[in-house]
Parts: C-alpha cells; structure tokens; sequence
C-alpha cells in the first residue's frame, strides 16, 4: 500500500498501467476484488498467499484508528 505524497490519498499503482489506484486500508481488508480505473485490470486478492501481509495490514489500521481517536481527544481541549 503506498501513499500518493502529494495529495496523502491511500493506494497502490496498478501493476499493469501503473495507474494509481485509490483504495483506503479499510476498504482494502474488505475486498476480495478490485479494479484499475486506468486499464481495467481485474486485481484479485489471495489472501491465503498474503496472510501475513493482510494480518500487518489489519494491525496498522487498528493503529491508525486509535491514533485518530487519541488526536480527536486531545485536540478538542
């Protein structure tokens, strides 16, 4: 998953066109599927192959959720 630095959006690049594919970690651990909007690409996720990686993928969400939930707090003071 990268991050597209001039705008922050959540992604990847398409491995085909190298089209940049919007898609945020949530919605990325939801899916089976996915395509490129550039060349149609149908991307298929094996999660069995990718356990590992999709297990990372959960625990930073669940980082980045307490860190935004930490930042409403403290920020509200």
């Amino acid at each position: 998953m990268m991050n597209d630095k001039k705008s922050q959006r959540q992604g990847l690049n398409c491995p085909e066109c190298d089209f940049f594919i919007e898609i945020s970690i949530p919605q990325l651990l939801g899916c089976d599927d996915f395509m490129c909007a550039g060349c149609g690409l149908a991307i298929t996720l094996d999660r069995q192959s990718s356990r590992e990686s999709m297990e990372a993928l959960s625990q930073l969400n669940v980082a980045l959720d307490n860190i935004n939930i930490l930042k409403k707090k403290y920020s509200a003071k």
